[in-house]
């Protein structure tokens, strides 16, 4: 009988849960260029396809290595059963946090230092 490879769906779903981050960004580049509405839905659908089968078969295991190192630091110092929820709590936490700021409040990523720094506030 052949071997079952064994998937963490907690940290394919964090992968997954990171592309469509990253899409969601990229999706906002997208709808403000000058093309028709069918190319553009057409651009976003294929973003969403590759970005998610990227997700499932590239980013999920090759991040699994580093965060295996995380959840060892984490499970050294409050245990096993509870370094794991402390672990997965902060990665979904920040992640939450993200899609926070993308979705909820539309912060862009492109905004970030217009935001930081005031340059009508700076004088020489």
């Amino acid at each position: 009988m052949a071997e079952q490879k064994e998937r963490n769906l907690l940290l394919l779903g964090a992968a997954i849960l990171t592309v469509g981050l990253i899409i969601e960004i990229l999706k906002q580049k997208v709808l403000g260029l000058q093309m028709s509405v069918i190319y553009k839905t057409l651009l976003i659908m294929f973003m969403i396809a590759v970005g998610y089968s990227f997700a499932a078969g590239i980013i999920s295991p090759f991040v699994k290595s580093f965060l295996d190192k995380l959840k060892l630091r984490f499970t050294n110092g409050l245990g096993k059963i509870f370094g794991k929820i402390a672990f997965y709590l902060v990665i979904y936490g920040v992640l939450f946090g993200l899609y926070l700021l993308v979705y909820v409040y539309g912060i862009r990523i492109t905004s970030f230092p217009e935001k930081l720094v005031q340059m009508s506030n700076i004088t020489a």
